[in-house]
């Protein structure tokens, strides 16, 4: 049976792993000394290496012929660990193992002594999947572990994991692998698979690959099946990057101010069959990359667009001020989560780049600003027939009110209740931002909590978060409320679509 490129060539020794210098240093070390922890938590994206490091760490840890902290692979327990023999080390996933009763047979296992190895290993992958029992029940082991246990966690979502379980860990963040040490395992796995990799093909799979070299090997795999050598119109195929007109058309138009041009880029994108959440992705990457060009000096390294494109990218950016192209990707990063729950996803779509349309995209040239000279304002100042010429402004002006000149506290400015300031304060750091730019208002016993953006209308609608802010209100606020998440109401964007429209027509044909 075939296996694919990304498991055959998993490395074996922390040696053999690309980037996370740091992660190998230390690891590899407290094997060769005998210093090894009880329980280990690796964070990071997919596919930078965490199951790897976690099961290179169970052989070293157990080898019987270890070489400066690395697995020899040669000894029965090294063999017997990679082909599933010795049942000490224990794989689990947590995202279907994520109750209390999973845990339970856990701890019960972990009290009996290895039988082959010297430790008993339990590699638990995605772990923020675990339930709030589940954690609970981990709590005990993990305070208190039998000498021969030996726990690894790994996780995407390190925010996810509770600071009892944290603390009582070796935390380890795996970084995204740079693009040039992902080119480079490319290059060395295709030679073993005698796979003619043009070199620039495996700069644009590491590029595209986004940190995670498991990505990039996946790419490459699909490339290779093609069959001949790997080149970069090969990978574009496969990756589909080969029909990305589109995007210039979108931002071309948007520079333009070309609304039929913008209609129609969109219409021609939504019916080659693709998902407008992955085009708004696109996009968003796109206008990242007009602003880091217009930005950054030397911006090709940076750049995530394939490389043949960097010419008209330069080209295009001129056509922008950087102001705009912020401004637009703060828009799509809202739109790209009203996007998945809207009926009307591409009307939705339409309406916000319309609206960007209306924008101005580039500040106007400095020879059409005309400065006026102070002399000719002065004469041309003459009062009108029956009034009174204004009297001179004196030299200083008297001090204001200083209940006028003292700003009001953002709560007061925003109709925010007295005692918002107060609860933004005590509330946890994950959603504390998301309050204190919300707006809110209180009608009776029910305080209606609007949040500005969708994700942190996400947030406030998890049960958690909602008895975090009940209990935090109650406590500043010395009272209940019933509480409202809200967000603003999107059909009063898609509504204005058709007059955005009627009025960029009109002032087309008024030109």
């Amino acid at each position: 049976m075939y296996q694919a490129l990304y498991r055959k060539w998993r490395p074996a020794t922390f040696a053999e792993m690309s980037g996370q210098e740091a992660v190998r240093t230390v690891l590899s070390r407290e094997v060769e000394a005998g210093r090894l922890s009880h329980a280990y938590l690796f964070c990071g994206t997919r596919g930078t290496g965490k199951t790897t490091a976690a099961k290179i760490l169970a052989k070293a840890a157990n080898c019987l012929s270890p070489k400066n902290g690395n697995p020899c692979n040669e000894c029965e327990i090294c063999r017997g660990i990679d082909d599933g023999s010795v049942l000490d080390v224990v794989e689990i996933d947590a995202a279907s193992n994520n109750g209390v009763d999973n845990v339970r047979e856990i701890r019960e296992q972990a009290q009996f002594a290895p039988v082959r190895a010297k430790y008993r290993v339990y590699i638990i992958d995605e772990v923020h999947m675990l339930s709030a029992g589940a954690y609970n029940a981990l709590l005990k082991t993990l305070e208190e572990p039998p000498e021969h246990v030996i726990f690894i966690l790994a996780t995407t979502e390190r925010h996810k994991i509770p600071a009892t379980i944290m603390s009582r860990c070796q935390c380890f963040d795996f970084t995204r692998i740079p693009a040039s040490d992902i080119a480079a395992r490319l290059t060395t796995v295709a030679k073993a698979e005698h796979i003619d990799l043009d070199p620039a093909a495996a700069d644009l799979i590491a590029r595209l690959a986004d940190g995670a070299l498991r990505n990039a090997l996946s790419i490459l795999d699909q490339c290779a099946i093609s069959g001949g050598a790997v080149t970069t119109a090969t990978v574009e195929n496969v990756a589909g990057l080969a029909n990305r007109d589109y995007l210039f058309g979108i931002s071309r138009a948007l520079a333009k101010k070309d609304v039929g041009a913008l209609m129609t880029a969109v219409s021609g994108a939504a019916l080659q069959s693709k998902d407008l959440v992955v085009i708004v992705g696109e996009l968003m990457t796109h206008i990242r990359d007009l602003l880091l060009i217009s930005t950054v000096p030397t911006p090709e390294e940076f750049l995530k667009s394939p490389p043949q494109e960097f010419s008209a990218l330069k080209e295009l950016a001129s056509s922008f001020d950087a102001e705009f192209l912020l401004r637009t990707l703060r828009a799509l990063q809202t739109t790209i989560f009203e996007i998945s729950r809207s009926p009307v996803r591409q009307t939705l779509l339409e309406a916000v780049l319309l609206e960007l349309c209306r924008t101005e995209s580039a500040p106007p040239p400095p020879e059409k600003v005309q400065k006026v000279p102070a002399e000719t304002v002065a004469s041309k100042a003459v009062p009108q027939k029956g009034l009174k010429a204004a009297a001179p402004l004196p030299d200083s002006v008297p001090p204001q009110n200083e209940a006028v000149k003292t700003a009001k506290p953002a709560s007061a400015r925003r109709g925010k209740p007295d005692f918002w300031d107060a609860l933004v304060a005590a509330l946890d750091p994950a959603i504390s931002p998301i309050i204190a730019e919300a707006q809110a208002f209180i009608e009776g016993d029910l305080l209606t909590i609007r949040p500005e953006r969708a994700f942190g209308l996400r947030m406030l609608s998890k049960d958690a978060w909602q008895l975090e802010l009940k209990n935090k209100i109650k406590a500043v606020a010395g009272r209940d409320y019933e509480l409202r998440i809200s967000s603003e109401n999107q059909t009063a964007q898609l509504e204005n679509l058709a007059a955005t429209i009627a009025q960029m027509n009109r002032s087309e044909a008024g030109n």
